[in-house]
């Protein structure tokens, strides 16, 4: 498991969790919607390139300009927000962990 205690790694775990789950949105509606990168892109007045790079969680992380075009698109909102990392930690905290550190050793 990811230490989240330390600033440096929990801000450098949250940017690469943010572009794997955008590049992982735009391409699961992209296919729900039953377009291909090609006509996505025309939508959204670009070229496939440009959407082809979104979807690929390496490349460099989209801006905002680039997400509103695809959510626009796409015919959906884009979301941006803050949280705290307490809401963050305790989202991705699988249950039994969370569950583990709230048990109480009651003894013999």
């Amino acid at each position: 498991m990811i230490d989240l205690t330390q600033k440096d790694i929990r801000h450098e775990y949250m940017i690469q969790r943010l572009r794997m789950e955008i590049a992982y949105q735009v391409r699961l509606i992209r296919l729900q919607r039953g377009f291909t990168q090609k006509q996505l892109a025309e939508k959204c007045h670009t070229k496939q390139p440009a959407i082809a790079q979104v979807e690929n969680w390496n490349a460099k992380f989209p801006g905002i300009n680039t997400l509103r075009q695809i959510a626009k698109g796409l015919d959906c909102a884009l979301l941006v927000r803050f949280e705290t990392w307490e809401e963050i930690i305790n989202s991705i905290v699988p249950d039994y962990e969370k569950d583990k550190e709230m048990a109480v050793d009651t003894g013999p």
